[in-house]
């Protein structure tokens, strides 16, 4: 140290003897710095991956050490991963498509050019592979730029536009909740303690949902009128399982007026065994009505089903098929007195059978059993009973019948000639057919019609022999006709698939069944195999191109 002329202490290097003290930068260990200007991430017109793939690139260049770094599009694609994994997963590289889209990019924004200023072009032709791209990396935007330019001038700009959004949300949500208050003052009272009938009346949503082929059309479930045989009397409703609503009444809020209610299908009951009819507190269950009159009140008890005809030949049907078993009371008892209707009007059990078993129920089943029963009782109505439909007068035939004889050739005293009337070729294609079809009603002695078919070559069923139905063949337990048949289910035949024949792979034909793909199984095992060698081949590829980039980064400093 030493004075100077006004007294002060100045440092002398030639006369310090002091400890001398050396200082050393902090261990990045390979962590290094890039500076990156703010108008890049900010710009609107960059994606998130193009601004990463700029990033990577302006790292690469280190003025004092050259501005000059040689790699390929193919190192650029491993540095820039193609998707974020996990920690200790494996990043996969980008595609070369991939970068070659950033770069135009980033060319569109002149933030890469060649050295004289032009646009980068890139091919993806073999023969562009030979031809080195000579970049240029740029910091400012080309001229014309309206974007931001830093991160403050940028927060600067949305301040208003935030504010005034948030004031116009609070403004939106304290009228809403105003409005909310208005709608609550306004109601009635009781408004939760008893919603409009929407629980316990639901208007016909579960009985009619429009459940395909077996209830194609909407109109409401009533039969049209069908005049019996014998009383004249009208057949008895057809009606789903449970209510419908009537299109006349007049809908309400769900409550009634005291005197009816919103439901159209009350319960008409048939005759009791002793001939009085049902009463009206026999209602129906969950009637929905708050008003007076039949129903109204609590639900009572089930009332069991009477065994009526037409409820004989349905359990009968349900025991062959218990598929098609109507578990619901009120539905059993209403499709029972279809069927007894129909019964009367000269239906034979036998049509109603095969109206209902002739095709299995729709699936997926989207409404009930009953209601298809209602339907398919219904469509049977409409075509008629076979009862009084009279045969075909047979004629009398002479020799054997020759279509191209002329009526010429016959003589005045000798009868046409004709074919086999259809009563006989019925006859005999029912002597012919097996199965179900070649079974004839039971003719039971008792007075009562029996839905039964007789037992073949006899005139009564297995029932009315005194013996037990038969059951299915095949060892299901259903009830069948005679012994040795089987039920319509197991009778019908298994659905095929057929998956066609492989066509070969790696230039062998095959021929032999597919098994999965589209090939069979020894063709699918040769497939995997090359496809596991091939990836197997990249994945080398791919670590020695690694590894060569690694070679070529310079020592860090």
């Amino acid at each position: 140290m030493r004075r100077d002329h006004d007294g002060h202490t100045t440092y002398d290097e030639s006369t310090d003897e002091s400890q001398g003290v050396e200082l050393d930068g902090p261990d990045l260990a390979g962590f290094y710095t890039s500076q990156l200007h703010d108008w890049i991430p900010l710009s609107p017109y960059l994606s998130d991956s193009a601004v990463r793939l700029y990033w990577i690139m302006r790292a690469l260049v280190i003025e004092k050490h050259g501005p000059v770094r040689k790699l390929t599009l193919l190192q650029l694609a491993y540095m820039l991963p193609r998707k974020p994994v996990a920690a200790g997963e494996k990043a996969e590289p980008s595609g070369l498509g991939r970068i070659r889209d950033l770069m135009r990019m980033l060319t569109r924004e002149r933030l890469l050019t060649t050295p004289e200023g032009e646009e980068i072009k890139t091919s993806s032709r073999a023969s562009a592979a030979s031809r080195p791209l000579r970049i240029r990396i740029h910091d400012r935007p080309a001229s014309g730029y309206d974007g931001p330019r830093n991160a403050f001038a940028l927060l600067d700009a949305v301040k208003g536009p935030a504010a005034e959004a948030a004031r116009q949300a609070i403004a939106r949500e304290a009228e809403q909740k105003a409005q909310k208050r208005a709608r609550k003052a306004e109601e009635a009272p009781g408004w939760i303690s008893n919603p409009p009938g929407w629980i316990s009346n639901p208007p016909g949503w579960i009985s009619n949902p429009d459940p395909g082929t077996d209830l194609q059309d909407r109109v409401p479930p009533l039969s049209p009128p069908a005049q019996s045989l014998r009383s004249h009397h009208e057949l008895a409703s057809v009606r789903p399982s449970v209510q419908v609503v009537d299109a006349d009444v007049k809908t309400t809020d769900g409550r009634t007026d005291g005197g009816g209610g919103d439901i159209e299908d009350q319960e008409h009951e048939p005759a009791g065994a002793g001939g009085e009819p049902a009463t009206a507190g026999a209602a129906p269950e969950k009637s929905g009505s708050n008003g007076g009159g039949a129903g109204s009140g609590p639900s009572s008890a089930v009332r069991p089903v009477d065994l009526t005809p037409g409820v004989e030949v349905l359990r009968a049907i349900a025991a062959e098929a218990p598929e098609w078993t109507i578990t619901h009371a009120a539905s059993l008892r209403d499709q029972g007195r279809t069927a007894t209707g129909m019964l009367d009007a000269g239906f034979s059990p036998q049509e109603i059978r095969h109206a209902i078993l002739a095709r299995p129920l729709p699936q997926p089943l989207r409404t009930t059993v009953a209601a298809v029963v209602s339907r398919r009782l219904r469509d049977l109505i409409a075509v008629g009973p076979s009862a009084g439909v009279q045969p075909i007068p047979a004629q009398q035939s002479s020799g054997t019948y020759d279509p191209f004889r002329r009526a010429t050739d016959c003589q005045d005293d000798e009868p046409t000639p004709t074919p086999a009337s259809w009563a006989e070729r019925r006859a005999q294609m029912a002597a012919e057919d097996g199965g179900q079809g070649r079974y004839r009603p039971c003719a039971s002695g008792d007075g009562m019609t029996c839905p039964h078919d007789a037992l073949p070559g006899r005139d009564l069923c297995a029932s009315c022999l005194g013996g037990e139905r038969p059951t299915c063949a095949n060892g299901c337990g259903k009830n069948v006709v005679a012994p040795g048949c089987m039920c319509i289910t197991c009778a019908a035949p298994p659905a095929v698939v057929e998956m066609g024949d492989c066509p070969g792979y790696g230039g062998q034909p095959c021929g032999r069944a597919v098994v999965t793909e589209g090939l069979c199984a020894r063709h699918k095992i040769d497939a995997e195999r090359d496809r596991a060698a091939a990836e197997a081949e990249w994945e080398a590829a791919r670590d020695a191109a690694v590894a060569a980039a690694q070679a070529a980064e310079p020592a860090p400093l």
